[in-house]
C-alpha cells in the first residue's frame, strides 16, 4: 500500500511523519513498512498488509487528527515490483487532487474514492462545461442544491439503497428518499437513461469543485 504524508503547512518535519508510518504495528495489519523522506516535511512511504487496508489506513487517521495540518495520499493495494510502483503513483495522484477545493477538507485522501474524478481533471477545461451540462439545474450555487447534489451522490455510490446512503449521511432513510427525488427534478433527465454520467458527474464535482 503506497502512502504519501505530508504537512500541508510545513510545520511538521518529516522524521515525525516517518514515525507515523513506523508505529503502525501488527494490530493494524500491518507486516513490514519502508519510509523515506521526500524533503523536511513529507515522506514516501510502503505498507505491507496481511489483509484489508483499512484498519492501516484507520490507525493514520486517528494519528493524524491529533497532528495539524497532515494530510495522507493512499494509492490502493498492489502486488509485486509493478505494483510497488503503481500505488505510489496512485498515492502521487491522491496527493494532487488534495489541492482542489474539493478534497481541502479531508485529511485523508484514497485513490479509490477520486479515480473517477482523475479522468476529468486532466481536462478541466472540458469537464467543467460538460459536468455542468450534465447535472443541469444540480450543478447550481448553494447550500440546498449542495446538500441535494451530495446526497444523490452518495446514494448512487451505495448502489441506490436509500438505507445504506442514510448511514452515510447521518440522515433518515426517508430524508434520502426525498432529497433523491428533489435532486431528479433538478437533473431533468430520467437517471436510468444517464447513470454513469450523472455519477461520474457528481463525482468530480465533489471532489474537484468542491462545495459551495
Amino acid at each position: 500500500l503506497g502512502l504519501v504524508i505530508w504537512s500541508s503547512r510545513g510545520n511538521v518535519q518529516s522524521s515525525r511523519l516517518k514515525q507515523l508510518v513506523i508505529d503502525l504495528g501488527a494490530d493494524h495489519g500491518v507486516v513490514e513498512t519502508l519510509v523515506a523522506s521526500r524533503d523536511v516535511s513529507s515522506v514516501y512511504a510502503w505498507l505491507s498488509l496481511t489483509g484489508s487496508p483499512r484498519p492501516a489506513i484507520a490507525g493514520l487517521t486517528r494519528r493524524i487528527s491529533e497532528m495539524r495540518d497532515v494530510r495522507v495520499g493512499v494509492g490502493e493495494p498492489q502486488t509485486g515490483l509493478a505494483g510497488f510502483k503503481a500505488t505510489h503513483e496512485q498515492a502521487l495522484v491522491a496527493r494532487r487532487l488534495a489541492q482542489y477545493p474539493g478534497s481541502q477538507k479531508r485529511r485523508v485522501i484514497r485513490y479509490h474514492d477520486i479515480a473517477a474524478a482523475t479522468l476529468l481533471v486532466k481536462h478541466p477545461e472540458d469537464a467543467d462545461p460538460w459536468t455542468a451540462e450534465i447535472l443541469g439545474g444540480l450543478a447550481g450555487p448553494g447550500q440546498d442544491v449542495e446538500r441535494l447534489r451530495e446526497t444523490l451522490r452518495v446514494y448512487l455510490e451505495s448502489g441506490e439503497n436509500a438505507s445504506r446512503a442514510a448511514v452515510q449521511l447521518y440522515v433518515h432513510r426517508n430524508t434520502v428518499k426525498y432529497r433523491v427525488a428533489s435532486a431528479l427534478e433538478l437533473l431533468g433527465v430520467p437517471l436510468e437513461h444517464n447513470r454513469l454520467s450523472v455519477a461520474l458527474a457528481l463525482n468530480y464535482h465533489h471532489v474537484a469543485m468542491g462545495h459551495d
